[in-house]
């Protein structure tokens, strides 16, 4: 009797990364929002510097812009609506499976549909966590940050050095760059000036516009958007096992139901491999079509014969 409840302790397990999956799909769909926007609305993305600073400092451009390669994050967030979805099916194919009423063979469209269902979804929740974890590598640039940086600008006394990165680069190499050499410019311009007006008494007037905000929020985007990465081998190996889990209980059912919806209904199924239901109607109807053949001998059923039921 154990063996053949085995498939109901198999899809008992299945329950435990289902929730799993559901839940570090939330955080994922979470911690993607929120470095999403604080990156977008709330850190300082750009630097534009002064003319006197500029020349001040001997640089080939004038302003800097970090801007982001969107595509790793928007996979991220495919994958964790995808992996809630599936969680959210195979759940609800759980909860449709463990019924022992579903063993009929009028209930086999039923079964197919949950376990392909749950199937279909699981396997599109770990393609999307495929997809964006690649992302989250291939879409790197070839700088020292990570990123690709170009130069351009039409105006001769402005040029601007576009920072392209994954918003994973840009937190956690490019903006921080960016904070460490506006510290350094300010510093450089504040000293410079002092030793000026040390040597010669005339003040220089280099002015410091260099304006960064939202600075304080970079080490923990940083931290969100790795960990969204890392999350998505997790999605992969949830997605797979919860798989696994399904079709082992469909193989395992499907052996042993016969044998169960016998021992459920108090019947001998050893033999053959027909439903009892059914194996039991065409029992009573042997039972009839013998009756019949004898009355039939006896003169005594002309009018069984006449019916429209057949016998074999």
């Amino acid at each position: 009797m154990a063996s053949l409840m085995l498939y109901r302790l198999v899809l008992q397990w299945s329950l435990v990364p289902t929730v799993l999956l559901f839940i570090l799909s939330l955080a994922c769909a979470g911690l993607t929002t929120f470095y999403w926007v604080a990156g977008d609305r709330m850190i300082t993305r750009g630097i534009v510097l002064g003319a006197s600073t500029a020349r001040f400092m001997n640089l080939d451009w004038t302003a800097t812009i970090v801007d982001y390669v969107s595509s790793s994050t928007d996979a991220a967030i495919i994958s964790a609506c995808l992996g809630g979805l599936a969680a959210v099916i195979t759940f609800m194919a759980w909860s449709k499976l463990r019924s022992e009423n579903i063993d009929t063979d009028y209930e086999l469209p039923r079964r197919r549909l949950w376990v392909g269902l749950s199937l279909v979804v699981l396997s599109a929740s770990f393609g999307s966590a495929l997809a964006s974890f690649i992302l989250h590598f291939s879409r790197k640039g070839p700088d020292e940050y990570g990123c690709t940086t170009t130069l351009s600008g039409s105006d001769p006394s402005r040029t601007d050095r576009w920072i392209m990165c994954t918003r994973e680069m840009a937190y956690c190499r490019a903006l921080p760059m960016l904070k460490k050499f506006v510290e350094d410019t300010a510093t450089a311009v504040q000293n410079s000036a002092a030793d000026v007006r040390a040597e010669t008494g005339v003040d220089v007037n280099v002015s410091n516009d260099l304006r960064i905000e939202g600075m304080g929020l970079v080490p923990h985007v940083c931290r969100m958007a790795q960990a969204v990465k890392w999350l998505q081998l997790l999605f992969m190996g949830l997605a797979a096992t919860i798989a696994v889990l399904i079709l082992t209980q469909s193989v395992l059912r499907r052996k042993t139901r016969f044998e169960r919806v016998g021992i459920k209904k108090g019947k001998n199924v050893a033999e053959g491999s027909v439903e009892p239901d059914v194996r039991h109607v065409l029992g009573e109807t042997w039972k009839v079509g013998e009756c019949a053949r004898h009355n039939l001998r006896l003169g005594t059923g002309r009018g069984l014969v006449r019916s429209n039921h057949r016998f074999a």
